[in-house]
């Protein structure tokens, strides 16, 4: 957890993930949320928003399937 907002080449870290999950596997990813809201400290550290990430997801096949909110 509190990894994600680290990676500098995401695609290349989710096509790695991808390969490497068994049929019918699912990623978790839990990491801050940042937001118009967010304090500036937590703006310049997280990379993207929720948008960004879940493109990003989407763009390496990755299905939402349920958001937990645990941060």
């Amino acid at each position: 957890s509190d990894a994600y907002h680290h990676l500098e080449y995401p695609q290349h870290t989710l096509a790695t993930l991808r390969a490497a999950l068994r049929p019918g596997g699912t990623l978790w990813l839990i990491d801050f949320r940042r937001d118009e809201d967010s304090d500036e400290w937590l703006k310049q550290h997280v990379r993207a928003g929720k948008e960004v990430v879940l493109q990003e997801l989407a763009a390496a096949g990755f299905v939402l399937v349920e958001e937990v909110p645990l941060l």
